[in-house]
Protein backbone atom coordinates (compact mmCIF):
# COMPACT_ATOMS: atom_id res chain seq x y z
CA UNK A 1 0.00 0.00 0.00
CA UNK A 2 3.03 2.26 0.37
CA UNK A 3 3.23 5.18 2.84
CA UNK A 4 -0.13 7.89 3.16
CA UNK A 5 -0.33 10.73 4.44
CA UNK A 6 -2.56 12.05 7.30
CA UNK A 7 -5.21 13.86 4.55
CA UNK A 8 -4.95 10.62 2.53
CA UNK A 9 -5.91 7.90 5.74
CA UNK A 10 -8.43 10.01 6.35
CA UNK A 11 -10.19 10.81 2.84
CA UNK A 12 -9.97 7.00 2.30
CA UNK A 13 -11.74 6.39 5.72
CA UNK A 14 -14.23 8.99 4.88
CA UNK A 15 -14.72 6.93 1.61
CA UNK A 16 -15.04 4.03 3.63
CA UNK A 17 -17.83 5.22 6.21
CA UNK A 18 -20.12 6.60 2.80
CA UNK A 19 -22.70 3.58 3.31
CA UNK A 20 -21.60 3.27 7.44
CA UNK A 21 -18.82 0.82 8.83
CA UNK A 22 -18.12 -0.64 12.04
CA UNK A 23 -14.39 -0.35 13.29
CA UNK A 24 -13.50 -3.84 12.37
CA UNK A 25 -14.34 -2.97 8.94
CA UNK A 26 -12.56 -0.02 8.85
CA UNK A 27 -9.52 -1.60 9.92
CA UNK A 28 -9.47 -4.39 7.12
CA UNK A 29 -10.47 -1.85 4.44
CA UNK A 30 -7.49 0.72 5.14
CA UNK A 31 -5.34 -2.37 6.97
CA UNK A 32 -4.74 -0.10 9.78
CA UNK A 33 -4.29 -1.35 13.84
CA UNK A 34 -6.92 -1.25 15.75
CA UNK A 35 -4.55 1.59 17.62
CA UNK A 36 -4.33 3.59 14.30
CA UNK A 37 -7.95 3.12 13.59
CA UNK A 38 -9.07 4.48 17.27
CA UNK A 39 -6.60 7.88 16.73
CA UNK A 40 -8.11 8.53 13.34
CA UNK A 41 -12.07 8.02 14.44
CA UNK A 42 -11.12 10.29 17.25
CA UNK A 43 -9.97 12.89 15.07
CA UNK A 44 -12.14 12.95 12.45
CA UNK A 45 -15.06 12.96 14.85
CA UNK A 46 -13.97 15.98 16.33
CA UNK A 47 -13.36 17.55 13.54
CA UNK A 48 -16.91 16.47 12.07
CA UNK A 49 -15.84 14.53 9.23
CA UNK A 50 -17.10 11.43 10.47
CA UNK A 51 -19.74 10.15 13.02
CA UNK A 52 -20.75 7.58 15.00
CA UNK A 53 -24.53 5.83 15.23
CA UNK A 54 -25.52 3.09 17.57
CA UNK A 55 -27.44 1.05 15.09
CA UNK A 56 -30.39 0.17 17.12
CA UNK A 57 -28.43 -2.53 18.96
CA UNK A 58 -28.14 -4.44 15.39
CA UNK A 59 -24.79 -4.65 14.71
CA UNK A 60 -23.37 -2.38 17.83
CA UNK A 61 -21.72 0.95 16.97
CA UNK A 62 -20.90 1.85 12.73
CA UNK A 63 -19.42 5.37 11.60
CA UNK A 64 -20.64 7.29 9.05
CA UNK A 65 -19.22 10.23 6.26
CA UNK A 66 -20.87 13.93 7.32
CA UNK A 67 -21.90 15.64 4.97
CA UNK A 68 -18.42 18.18 5.43
CA UNK A 69 -16.23 14.46 5.12
CA UNK A 70 -18.35 14.03 1.74
CA UNK A 71 -16.86 17.78 0.89
CA UNK A 72 -13.35 17.08 2.22
CA UNK A 73 -13.29 13.91 -0.03
CA UNK A 74 -13.61 15.73 -3.24
CA UNK A 75 -11.68 18.46 -2.03
CA UNK A 76 -8.77 16.26 -1.34
CA UNK A 77 -9.38 14.46 -5.01
CA UNK A 78 -9.25 17.62 -6.39
CA UNK A 79 -5.68 18.54 -5.00
CA UNK A 80 -4.70 14.70 -5.51
CA UNK A 81 -5.35 14.98 -9.00
CA UNK A 82 -3.24 18.35 -9.96
CA UNK A 83 -0.59 18.10 -7.39
CA UNK A 84 -0.14 14.32 -6.31
CA UNK A 85 1.47 13.42 -2.84
CA UNK A 86 4.01 10.85 -4.37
Amino acid sequence: MGHRDKRAIASEMIEKSRNGARKTQLMSRVGMSTTQVNIYLDELEKRKLLEKKDNNGNGGIKWYATETGKEFVIAYRKVEKYYPAN
